[in-house]
């Protein structure tokens, strides 16, 4: 009797509830839940300006130093930027860099060894 007291007391909360959120016949007129389709006519590569990609990129020696006998060359990559007839217009650096390191003593076979590091 007590279990179906409170069952029907939960079910009258859940109507009384659905019939105060529920949107009267006024609120219909003034605004809709729904989105509308609008007929555009307008592309929408129109309205938005695409960003242009480059063209290619490259690596520029950027910096040169010799440090705990080896030579370290540091490389920028530049995104690079042309028009119609290939002349470049535009190069912008990015945050990419390359790292190269040439050991300057020689080794047993008398050949400079080299590594090639990436960051």
């Amino acid at each position: 009797m007590r279990a179906s007291l409170s069952l029907l007391g939960l079910l009258g909360i859940f109507v009384l509830v659905g019939f105060l959120e529920a949107p009267t016949v006024s609120d219909r007129d003034e605004k809709s839940n729904y989105y509308t389709i609008h007929d555009e006519t307008e592309s929408v590569s129109s309205i938005v300006d695409e960003p242009s990609l480059p063209d290619s990129t490259q690596y520029v020696l950027e910096e040169t130093r010799e440090e705990k006998g080896e030579i370290l060359e540091i490389y920028r990559e530049y995104e690079i930027y042309k028009d119609e007839n290939g002349i470049v217009t535009n190069r912008v650096p990015t945050s990419n860099y390359e790292y190269l390191r040439y050991n300057t003593e020689e080794n047993d076979n008398n050949v400079a060894d080299f590594e090639y590091d990436t960051e």
